[in-house]
C-alpha cells in the first residue's frame, strides 16, 4: 500500500502547473482576512484565527479556531 502511495504521489509535482506565488501577507493581516470571512459564513457562531508562537507548523486548525504562527508570511489571494 506504501508503494502504491508512494508512486502515485510522485508524480503529481510534474504534473502540477508551475506558478509562483511570492507570499507577501503577514500573519496579522491573514488572521484580519480569515476572521472577516468566518465571521460572514459563520453567522451565529464563533470561529476565530488568532496569533499563536506556541505552534511549529504555519498555521493548525481546531473545531473553532485556527491558529497562525506569528511572523509566516503567507501568499495572497489563494
Amino acid at each position: 500500500m506504501a508503494h502504491l502511495l508512494y508512486s502515485i504521489l510522485s508524480g503529481v509535482g510534474s504534473a502540477l502547473p508551475e506558478k509562483d506565488y511570492p507570499e507577501t501577507l503577514t500573519a496579522e493581516g491573514a488572521v484580519e482576512i480569515l476572521n472577516q470571512r468566518f465571521s460572514g459564513f459563520f453567522e451565529g457562531e464563533k470561529v476565530l484565527a488568532k496569533l499563536s508562537d506556541g505552534i511549529v507548523a504555519d498555521a493548525a486548525a481546531g473545531g473553532d479556531k485556527v491558529k497562525i504562527k506569528q511572523g509566516v508570511m503567507f501568499p495572497r489571494g489563494i
